[in-house]
């Protein structure tokens, strides 16, 4: 893997690096969305780290706010260039393989921007215009061309900053940071902002609701491994069950094996990426409305409760890994019953806010489903020599 990062980093003058002047604008900004400065950083929602060097033209500032996102990134550029009224430098590196600079001035245009490396995906890139850069060399680089230091070849994108650094006057290793690994950075400053408790749904006054985390819209196939997961959007509550429904239940025709509810140690932050699993045991059971299903509880699990509404950027993406769990299972018997397997996680205290997953539902019906299952397939992976066997014959699959 190569480094992935994103930072701002503001032009410094006498006035614009002190703490207070810092906190005040920070503070600005924050109010108009909803946010308010802690007086220390516990219970923090968004942190903004800022590291502030004398020898360096530039002042950068991390956050969760912005980490991960790069159009919300561009759009913070924007405000903190015009709250501290100088030049915004936008950073981002992805994977070592492409990295986009975006300089703005918000009191005056064009921007410009500078792209080492390709994206992987095909999105709409800027248009690169060197000469706008040309006013913000610092004295000893004025005989250097930043064209010339664009079009260079790099083995890894980042190892671009550092002469470009030389050019604008910055560190190369301030920008080249994740907010997530500030811990073993020393930065200058600290400032912590929360949404007002007035301002935060009451998760005490919403019952626990499971929602999907993600849908999967691929089948159950035998003899695969498959995930269900959720997400609570409520309080937190006590007690799971789960069902395998369908009509493959009452003679078998399908069984189950590796059962397992996963979920993560949302009190221990440093292992958010270890998987935890509980086995389920499942027993065949007869529903009130006379179908089978299999069934299986586990009354002691803690399900999360929601993530706090003020979150954003890659901070709330963690938080809801952290607090998504859910069922992993393997399917063996008969391939043709595979469009009838029904998963419902279910709240013990909640029965009526649960998740159903099948994958045709989202579909309405299982001809639509296997219709826009193949044109999919068709549509992304048309050279692919097999992909017939990727696609469901609606004939077997609807007798």
């Amino acid at each position: 893997m190569g480094s992935t990062f994103i930072s701002i980093s503001i032009i410094k003058d006498k006035k614009n690096y002190s703490e207070d002047y810092i906190r005040k604008c920070l503070k600005a900004l924050m109010k108009e969305k909803g946010y308010e400065i802690l007086p220390n950083n516990t219970n923090a929602v968004l942190t903004f780290a800022v590291k502030v060097d004398i020898n360096s033209k530039w002042m950068t500032l991390y956050s969760d706010a912005y980490d991960g996102d790069p159009d919300t990134l561009d759009k913070y550029g924007v405000q903190l260039s015009t709250i501290f009224k100088s030049p915004a430098l936008c950073t981002s590196c992805f994977d070592s393989d492409f990295l986009l600079l975006h300089l703005i001035n918000s009191a005056k245009n064009p921007d410009a921007y500078a792209i080492i490396g390709h994206p992987y995906d095909d999105i709409s890139l800027p248009v690169v215009n060197y000469s706008a850069w040309e006013p913000y060399a610092v004295e000893k680089a004025k005989n250097i061309s930043f064209k010339e230091i664009c079009e260079r070849k790099y083995v890894f994108a980042e190892d671009a900053l550092l002469p470009m650094g030389e050019f604008l006057g910055f560190h190369a290793q301030d920008l080249n940071i994740l907010f997530s690994e500030l811990e073993d950075v020393v930065v200058t400053y600290k400032f912590s902002f929360a949404k007002p408790e007035s301002n935060i749904p009451n998760a005490d006054h919403e019952p626990v609701n499971l929602q999907h985390k993600t849908y999967s819209l691929t089948p159950a196939f035998v003899d695969h491994p498959s995930i269900v997961s959720c997400i609570n959007h409520g309080k937190a509550s006590k007690g799971l069950a789960v069902y395998f429904i369908g009509n493959y239940v009452k003679d078998d025709m399908i069984t189950f094996s590796n059962v397992e509810l996963y979920h993560y140690d949302i009190k221990n932050k440093k292992a958010w990426n270890e998987i935890l699993s509980i086995p389920l045991n499942l027993n065949k059971v007869q529903l009130k409305d006379g179908t089978f299903a299999y069934y299986a509880e586990c009354p002691e699990f803690e399900i999360p409760e929601k993530v706090n509404g003020g979150l954003k950027g890659k901070k709330l993406d963690d938080e809801q890994n952290a607090r998504s769990f859910g069922v992993r299972f393997v399917p063996h018997g008969d391939d043709k019953q595979i469009l009838d397997i029904t998963v419902a996680i279910i709240p013990m205290q909640r029965f009526e806010n649960q998740v159903v997953w099948n994958a045709w539902y989202p579909d309405g019906s299982k001809e639509a489903y296997i219709d826009n299952y193949n044109a999919k397939w068709e549509r992304t992976s048309k050279h692919n020599p097999q992909i017939d066997d990727l696609l469901l014959d609606k004939d077997y699959y609807l007798k």
